[in-house]
């Protein structure tokens, strides 16, 4: 399977200890040389960021489609770590690009790709049996991590997952 990853996902997991999901989920994960470059520059205020890219299963690998990247940023304002995991998604035709950022999402979709969010990579591990519970999670992803979610989605998230939502 191949899964590329935008920055966000592997940086909400190994800030909240979870990033082995990734692994247990996929294998391996691609990334863009701007999403490393996030990670290493994320890893001046957290050294746990940066030990990422140590990782035997993630793998850096450059997209080709430069022009893709380029019209990314500059017509649908996308930053660079997210311009060249979308290219080099849809130029290895994976089977699951990790994204978070809207419009980032907005643009994968537009261009036919699958996408996953942290909040999908957490049913996804519960419903593989790999955690028991996510709340606990997303709670620490929203106060460690400064992850963004709606009221609404985290409601719907939690029934997903049959979890109390109360």
């Amino acid at each position: 399977m191949i899964v590329v990853s935008d920055t966000s996902p592997l940086n909400g997991l190994v800030i909240v200890g979870h990033l082995p999901l990734l692994q247990q989920i996929y294998g391996r994960v691609l990334i863009p040389p701007a999403v490393a470059d996030e990670l290493e520059r994320g890893g001046e205020d957290d050294p746990r960021i940066t030990q990422v890219l140590s990782l035997d299963w993630i793998e850096v690998c450059q997209p080709t489609n430069i022009q893709l990247v380029k019209t990314l940023q500059t017509d649908s304002n996308l930053d660079r770590g997210e311009s060249e995991a979308i290219a080099l998604a849809q130029e290895l035709k994976a089977e699951e690009l990790l994204i978070d950022e809207r419009l980032g999402r907005k643009e994968a979709v537009r261009l036919g790709l699958n996408i996953t969010g942290l909040l999908g990579i957490l049913l996804v591990a519960k419903g593989r049996g790999f955690v028991t519970e996510i709340r606990p999670i997303i709670d620490a992803l929203i106060q460690q991590a400064n992850f963004r979610v709606s009221d609404r989605l985290y409601l719907e998230v939690l029934i997903a997952a049959g979890e109390n939502y109360q």
